[in-house]
């Protein structure tokens, strides 16, 4: 008979397994606020608020936004929200929240060991890339891990996964990759064991009412992601392959597997295996000569983790294959396009623990079925390896955004709140405008006028009519619509006033903002006097940057 002590702390321990996942959870969530608060959103993620705040209706924020080349879903989510405050932060609220839910789907339910489950959340995408940058990726891997925890479940619950494949399909282009690439596994599943008369189980209208359901959502996705023929990144097609393509690829796959920064202060989107020579734990850069063997190897490591649970190679070279095309074809992108390489694998190792190893289905054994029972046996700690190199990136990337800006716009927009309370009492004039858009968003600015549009705006349109601005012409524009508006100017700048511009002497300089780890998001700030004054002499009204700040505030 048991003693009682000994049944209570068995309770008390089956207790804390139950709540161990829940308690993780919640410190990871705990973890990515305070990243986040440490982050400072620059133009991208601004641009996705700005759609959702100033658009009436989701239907117009949709067509406003058709030149984004993005499916809807992250910015639906946004437009309720962006309705209810103006203050961007509040975007970040709702990606930590899809951040952590990510967490808790993996310390819930996913089929791994605690280590290979803490070690995947504290990967460079999942504790950083995906989690501070507020941008349409984390609902991607939140919904790609639904999938997961559904997917033991499909011949039971094959709607409820359908409309997670269309959802996915809404998330981003590489969403789409993986929601088609697993729909396809799906369905072939489903043809092979009809083949086999194994099929009973499965109720064939629910299911083709699934896939019905997912291609809806993967043409929607099309259909907004298309760019139109105005777009600035709308490009043909890169059809031709040659070595150089290869190579370029192949720092793509280093990209995804191996995300480690080079630790300096513009380390974002950069690779130290592609970048420059530095003393590491690990060989320095990788020469160009030996990337095509590199990715190829990583390729094929991901490959042999799903070896003994072949079904999962369909999704997995599907989605690699397609990713890989995508990025050749039509937009190479950065490091974070390049992790949903590594998500795929992730997606594939965790659905591969619904199938049974291919040794219980091997006659005999014999060497074959010994090296399956083997690989199959170490192959989670082989993933493990790979997770503490992506870790290893996440220290990097935290260390340095925890201390330094990532952006300079929201300490522009501060300064510019302090020191000129009264926004109304001037014109804000941005440029360039994707730069200045980030000041806006913190700012809470309805709108800045835009010179490279000749025309005010909050968010960016990405179409080709900003290329064709004229820099020597942005002086006359200003001083014409200062003139129009009866107001002095304030100048947000992406780079130092250029002498060119056509300001004369009749522009003051009040601040800049720069060092920021994104080398695009610095500011310089300007006061545009509206009384001319003697031409070629120091203009009197430009007296010291107190008074000309006092002066454009109305004290």
């Amino acid at each position: 008979m048991r003693h009682p002590a000994t049944s209570t702390r068995s309770a008390a321990l089956a207790k804390l397994r139950r709540l161990a996942p829940w308690l993780i959870a919640a410190l990871f969530a705990a973890f990515l606020c305070a990243v986040t608060a440490h982050h400072e959103m620059w133009r991208d993620e601004i641009q996705a608020w700005l759609f959702a705040r100033d658009s009436a209706t989701p239907l117009q924020m949709l067509a406003a936004m058709r030149h984004e080349g993005h499916p809807p879903l992250w910015h639906l989510l946004l437009w309720p929200l962006a309705h209810v405050t103006k203050n961007p932060v509040a975007m970040q609220v709702l990606h930590v929240a899809l951040a952590a839910g990510s967490g808790l789907l993996v310390f819930r339910f996913s089929p791994f060991s605690w280590p290979v489950r803490l070690l995947l959340m504290a990967g460079y995408f999942f504790s950083y890339e995906w989690a501070a940058i507020s941008r349409n990726y984390a609902i991607a891997a939140v919904l790609v891990f639904g999938i997961c925890v559904l997917y033991e479940q499909r011949r039971e619950r094959p709607v409820a996964i359908g409309l997670l494949l269309t959802l996915l399909a809404l998330t981003h282009a590489s969403g789409l990759i993986i929601a088609i690439a697993i729909a396809a596994t799906l369905s072939l599943e489903v043809a092979v064991s009809f083949v086999r008369r194994a099929g009973a189980e499965i109720r064939l209208g629910r299911f083709a009412a699934a896939m019905a359901l997912a291609l809806l959502g993967m043409l929607a996705a099309v259909r907004q992601a298309s760019p139109p023929p105005d777009a600035a990144f709308a490009h043909p097609a890169h059809l031709y392959f040659h070595a150089e393509d290869a190579v370029k690829l192949s720092g793509a796959v280093i990209d995804g597997y191996l995300p480690v920064p080079i630790d300096r202060l513009t380390f974002w989107n950069t690779n130290r295996f592609l970048g420059q020579r530095a003393p590491t734990l690990l060989p320095a850069r990788i020469d160009e000569r030996y990337r095509i063997p590199v990715a190829v190897t990583l390729i094929a490591f991901g490959a042999l983790l799903l070896a003994t649970r072949p079904w999962m190679l369909i999704p997995f070279a599907l989605a690699t294959a397609a990713q890989l095309a995508l990025t050749h074809l039509y937009f190479f992108g950065s490091v974070r396009h390049h992790g949903f390489l590594f998500l795929i694998l992730v997606a594939a190792l965790w659905m591969s623990f619904a199938h049974a190893p291919a040794e219980m289905n091997t006659a005999g054994g014999g060497w074959s079925g010994k090296t399956i029972s083997f690989v199959d046996r170490h192959r989670m700690k082989a993933f493990a390896v790979l997770l503490a190199i992506h870790v290893w990136a996440t220290t990097i990337a935290i260390r340095i955004d925890w201390t330094r800006p990532f952006s300079q716009g929201r300490a522009a927009a501060q300064w510019i709140d302090r020191n000129i309370p009264d926004k109304d009492a001037v014109v804000f004039v941005g440029l360039r405008s994707p730069v200045a858009s980030t000041v806006v968003g913190y700012l809470e600015l309805d709108r800045m006028y835009y010179p490279d549009r000749s025309e005010f705006g909050s968010y960016i349109i990405y179409d080709t009519r900003r290329l064709h601005h004229h820099a020597d012409q942005v002086g006359n524009e200003v001083f014409e619509l200062m003139e129009t508006l009866h107001k002095p100017a304030v100048l947000v700048l992406s780079r130092p006033l250029e002498k060119n511009a056509g300001f004369g002497s009749r522009a003051l300089f009040l601040t800049s903002f720069e060092r920021a780890i994104q080398p695009d998001e610095h500011f310089w700030i300007y006061a545009v006097d509206p009384h001319p004054g003697r031409s070629g002499a120091p203009n009197p009204a430009l007296g010291s940057e107190r008074r000309e700040i006092n002066a454009l505030a109305g004290r």
